[in-house]
């Protein structure tokens, strides 16, 4: 009987291993990886916010208090201009509430939580 229970248990681990939240190519799982280490920028743009996006990262390009994220609206997201394979900017707008018509940058501290939210470059 034990047997029979593992056996028709395992289809509904993997299920759950397959459709959690924190899989590896969540923005969850992504974030827990600096957790107590950085502090965190993710700059959300798209084509009509360029001038907003160019000047937030020229304005960290040389801090390194933050690890940013680039965040293209209808593209990918990339880190140090290495953009991050099967990690799709839609997965983040959701995960962050962020509408994909607009510029926003988000800042989160090193526990996880977000410190500010500016539709505005932060300089």
């Amino acid at each position: 009987m034990l047997r029979l229970i593992l056996f028709l248990s395992i289809p509904c681990v993997l299920a759950l291993m397959f459709f959690s939240e924190k899989s590896k190519d969540s923005p969850q799982s992504l974030m827990e990886q600096h957790l107590w280490q950085d502090e965190v920028m993710l700059v959300f743009h798209d084509e009509a916010h360029r001038d907003d996006y160019e000047m937030q990262m020229r304005s960290v390009r040389d801090d390194a208090r933050y690890v940013v994220y680039d965040i293209a609206h209808m593209h990918s997201v990339a880190r140090k201009g290495i953009t991050l394979p099967h990690m799709p900017a839609t997965y983040f707008y959701e995960a962050f509430d962020v509408n994909p018509q607009q510029f926003m940058v988000i800042l989160l501290r090193k526990d996880g939580t977000e410190a500010m939210r500016s539709p505005k470059p932060i300089l």
